[in-house]
């Protein structure tokens, strides 16, 4: 499959036809805002003109991004908690679309990495656990600026392992060739990368390029 972030100005039942221009048979969207806090419901109506405009499009595999505000990771409890609230209401959305997953950047530690790690993990898994059914996420290697995990493979997979056994099968990993260039990953050598991606983390674990 291939496409494009398409996109949803106008509602999120605008963006198929969007991918459809491209001749992409695969989107990502955004179901909101990602730079408000503001988080819409979606009118009965509207989901199910989406759906309709996804198979009328021949659209295989539509993905959501989350908002640029959210940051799991973080030690500030109100940062934390609204971050939940927002990456739960993401979820819920995608699922009321029949989307395949939401594609979320890793947080911010700001204090200590293991412990952001670790709080990071949780947050996945507590709004994983809050909205059960279909829906993924698929966590974006970072271009590890400042104190953004997700970085490395290593970073992504130990992100993973810490979840719970049965949240940790909805999980899976989106890259950006940008961040890996970024963080110096050689896509001249690009076959090298992905040897490297399946033996940190394991190819079938690599949801979305």
């Amino acid at each position: 499959m291939l496409g494009a972030h398409v996109s949803s100005q106008g509602g999120v039942a605008a963006a198929p036809a969007r991918g459809r221009a491209l001749r992409a048979t695969a989107i990502q969207l955004f179901t909101k805002t990602p730079n408000q806090w503001r988080e819409p419901t979606l009118a009965a109506a509207t989901i199910e003109q989406f759906k309709s405009e996804v198979r009328r499009h021949r659209l295989e595999a539509v993905v959501a991004h989350d908002s640029y505000l959210i940051n799991l990771a973080s030690p500030h409890p109100v940062l934390r908690t609204r971050s939940m609230q927002s990456f739960r209401s993401e979820l819920e959305r995608s699922r009321a679309l029949g989307l395949h997953a939401v594609v979320s950047h890793p947080g911010n530690y700001m204090d200590d990495r293991d412990a952001g790690l670790e709080r990071n993990a949780r947050g996945y898994a507590e709004c994983l656990a809050a909205v059960p059914g279909e829906v993924q996420v698929w966590i974006e290697g970072t271009a590890g600026s400042g104190t953004a995990l997700g970085a490395t493979f290593e970073q992504l997979r130990d992100l993973r392992n810490a979840m719970p056994d049965e949240i940790r099968t909805r999980v899976g990993f989106c890259l950006d060739t940008a961040h890996l260039h970024a963080v110096g990953y050689d896509l001249a050598q690009v076959e090298h990368v992905w040897e490297e991606f399946d033996r940190v983390v394991g190819f079938d674990l690599l949801k979305c390029l």
